[in-house]
Parts: C-alpha cells; structure tokens; sequence
C-alpha cells in the first residue's frame, strides 16, 4: 500500500511539472528516495510563501493581481518641452522612460501602478488631453499557477539531484543529468515569465501622444477671419473695466447673479461671483456666410488653435422666433478644467446694409459654469434680433 501511495506521488508530480519523463531505473531509485522522505503536496498559499495539502482545503484571500496600460494623447504647446517634462514627472514618480520616438511625437513610459492616477493628473497640466483609454487585465490565475508550476520543478530539481548522488551506473547518471538538464531550462523560462508579469503588475504602461496647435501661418489661412480666430483667447486674460452702463443691446436680461462689467449698443461683458464671464459681440458678415459656415470655422479655430474639445452642438430658439446655434467646448488649463459656450445667428435687418453674425460668450471653471449653465440659456432666450 505505502508503495502504491509514493508511486502516486512522483506520477502527480511528473505530470504537474509538464509530463516529463523520468528513466524506469531513476524512477525506481527516486521511489526509494521518496519512501525515506515522502514528500509535501504543491503549496497553494499565496505568491512566495509555502504551504502544505490543507491549503487545498481552504480558500485563501489572494490580493488580486492587475496589470494596467493607459493610452493618452495631449496637445501642448511645444512638444519638445512637453516629453522633457514628461521624463522627469516619470522619474521623480519613481518610474522609467521605456521608448521615445520624437518623429512619431510619442513616449512610452512605467509608472508605479499606484501612482498611475497622479501621473494623469500631473500629465495633464501640461496641455489639454483629448483622448485618454485606460485598460486592466486581471492575472491572478496565471501567476498562481506560474508559482505552483515553478515550486513543483524545485522540488523534483533537488530530488533528482540527490538521486544522482546515488546512481552507480554511467548510464543512469547519463539520463538524470539530461533530465535535470530539462527541469533546469524549464525552470529558468517560468522564473522569466513571472519575473515579466511581476514588473507589469507593479508599473503601469502609459503610452503618450503629443500633438501641437496648428502654426499661426497655417491657421491663418484655415482661419481666414480674424474674429473667429481670437475666440478662446480670453478665458484667462479677463481684462475688463467697469464704464458703469446698463443699455443692454438686444434687450438682453443678464442671468440672476451676474453684474455688467461693460456695455453698449452693440456689445455686453458681465461677470458672476464664480468667475464666469458673458460677452455678447457683433459681427459683419460675409457674402454667402450662412451659419453652417460659421459653425465650422468656429470648430476648426477652437480644436486647431486653441485646444479645445467640442462637447455638444444644439440650437435654442429665441422668444422672437431666431434660432441660435450652440456649441459648447471644454478645455484643461493648468490642471483646471473650463466650459466654453458659443451661441451665434446671422441675423438680417432692413436698416443695415450687409446681414450681420450675433456672437455671445460664456466661459468660466466647469464647477461653476455647471451652477448657471441653465440661466445662462434662459438669458439668452430674451434676446430680441
């Protein structure tokens, strides 16, 4: 009976390690061996640590092993500058710079795991992300079995070798080296896979994307309107001066909570407590202009030149009957998010000798352009064109 029971044993544990085959001889002799000593089932506990046939039994808590890959792209100023920054937000985050390509504009960088989020955060300060995809692959399973793998190779590696201590024949020492030969070149590939996916649990791959505004030539000529241009530029300049007038153009009702900073028969600046400014201008049109012209080259000057993302487009129809069209944008500054509405008509009277765009502005930190959002839209509404 004893004899059938460590028969099983060394049978479970060729097959476990990959159904490697042991010389009739050696396995006879490993027998014997193991009949002095018999072995411990394969530990099961968790990463590293040994354990014995009762923890198959049980259910131990495995932290969950993960492994993360972010993809971003950032449009920043100067990309040079941008992937120095880059290098160094890495190093000091304890991390390494893997690849970097600078005619692709592109870097592929390792993090701590733990500190993937505040890498993103910190990134992000140094332009506007556009895109940002973050994956997780759970490889608990794989590790576990990698370990249980490698454990029962180390246990028949020193049994071998202590069978080869006993060999008398040249021939039996022959076939244990050549399967010691085996296990060792088996062991050293599974060392090298869990090494691998060690390194990916504990850094995350980020790879990064930098793009660059269009250059000024360039976007002049895509942007052939100076006005249109402009927009955006002033969500951080702010410079107004108070002249103390309330004849609002168009009759325009200014959202409860908000003051008017300038005005006249033609333009409007009002500012709330929150730091969300309103500007209403007005502009000649071109010859054939029609608003779908105009959308699109307001688009093109806020994603092109200015980083923005366009978050929705809508129309809003006025007490008087004209139909507003809305754009609303978002841009990162600093690390700070901002909204940025555009709502604009061409609108045509008999006493002006060319049609004539509407533009009205609204700009301010996102957690405060949320608060007045709706009043914003509901002032706009009063506009008599």
């Amino acid at each position: 009976m004893r004899c059938l029971i460590l028969s099983a044993v060394v049978a479970v544990t060729v097959l476990t390690v990959g159904c490697y085959s042991v010389p009739p001889r050696a396995a006879d002799q490993l027998m014997a061996i193991s009949a002095e000593s018999p072995p411990k089932l394969a530990r099961v506990g968790k990463f590293g640590s040994p354990g014995t046939a009762d923890n198959l039994l049980s259910k131990p808590k495995i932290q969950r092993q993960m492994i993360y890959n972010a993809e971003l792209t950032v449009t920043v100023p100067s990309i040079t500058s941008a992937m120095i920054d880059a290098k160094n937000l890495t190093e000091n985050l304890g991390g390494y710079l893997q690849k970097q390509s600078n005619r692709r504009r592109s870097m592929t960088v390792k993090v701590p795991s733990k500190k993937l989020e505040k890498f993103i955060n910190e990134i992000s300060k140094l332009g506007n992300v556009t895109s940002k995809d973050i994956s997780c692959r759970d490889v608990t399973d794989q590790m576990f079995d990698l370990d249980i793998r490698i454990d029962n190779l180390e246990k028949l590696r020193t049994r071998l070798t202590e069978l080869l201590k006993k060999a008398k024949k040249v021939e039996d020492m022959i076939k244990i080296e050549n399967e010691l030969g085996r296990i060792t070149g088996e062991l050293e590939r599974l060392k090298g896979q869990i090494r691998l996916m060690k390194n990916k649990v504990a850094y995350a791959t980020i790879e990064i994307k930098f793009n660059s505004p269009v250059p000024h030539v360039r976007l002049v000529a895509r942007v052939p309107v100076p006005w249109v241009r402009s927009l955006g530029n002033e969500i951080q300049k702010n410079n107004y001066y108070p002249n103390g007038r309330d004849d609002f153009p168009y009759d325009m009702e200014l959202p409860v909570g908000f003051v008017a900073l300038f005005a006249r028969y033609d333009s409007l600046v009002a500012v709330s407590a929150g730091d969300v400014f309103l500007k209403l201008t007005v502009h000649d049109n071109l010859k054939g202009g029609n608003p779908e012209f105009w959308r699109k080259l307001i688009e093109r000057s806020l994603t092109e030149g200015h980083f923005f993302r366009i978050v929705s487009r809508k129309e809003i129809k006025l007490d008087d009957g004209t139909e507003l069209r809305v754009i609303n944008a978002a841009k990162t500054i600093g690390g700070k998010r901002y909204q940025y509405m555009i709502a604009f008509a061409v609108v045509d009277h008999w006493y002006w000798s060319n049609p004539r765009v509407i533009l009205f502005e609204a700009w301010g930190p996102e957690n405060e352009f949320e608060k007045v959002e709706k009043g914003i839209e509901k002032s706009l509404k009063t506009m008599d064109l």
